[in-house]
């Protein structure tokens, strides 16, 4: 075999990782609300995140900051249906990375949130969940400071 029919043998190797990456982190992905009388389409990057509010889940959107029914009936389905882009953080929320502003390490183990506009609050992951999420949470704010 000639090195560049070995070249074009690792190419084609290496495209399924990164097609694969590319899936999972790929904001630009639509979601689809389908209801008895609604049918609407929202780029993930659209989304501020996902809210359980018993027994119904709701997206809503950062611009009209207006809530949606959602077609999952719970955050964990959410997660699955967005391949993780949003992860639940609470037990009544959410979130994909682009929405954490901050977090902050609490003395019990938990972590503190800071979200974006507009939801624009601070959210208290539990320990159990900060240990699940910690990598995914550092990705998106490159540090996790301690609370003093």
């Amino acid at each position: 075999m000639t090195s560049a029919a070995n070249t074009a043998s690792d190419e084609a190797l290496a495209k399924p990782a990164v097609l694969e990456n590319q899936a999972e982190k790929n904001v630009s992905r639509v979601y689809i609300v389908r209801t008895h009388k609604h049918l609407s389409r929202h780029e993930y990057g659209d989304i501020a995140c996902f809210v359980y509010e018993s027994p119904y889940t709701y997206l809503q959107t950062i611009a009209k900051e207006q809530k949606l029914p959602a077609n999952e009936p719970s955050l964990v389905k959410v997660e699955e249906t967005t391949n993780g882009i949003f992860r639940k953080v609470i037990r009544e929320m959410a979130i994909p990375q682009y929405m954490i502003a901050a977090c902050k390490r609490m003395r019990d183990g938990r972590l503190a949130l800071q979200l974006k506009e507009p939801l624009n609050c601070e959210v208290k992951v539990s320990k159990e969940a900060a240990s699940l999420l910690r990598d995914w949470i550092l990705e998106a704010v490159g540090e996790i400071n301690v609370q003093g």
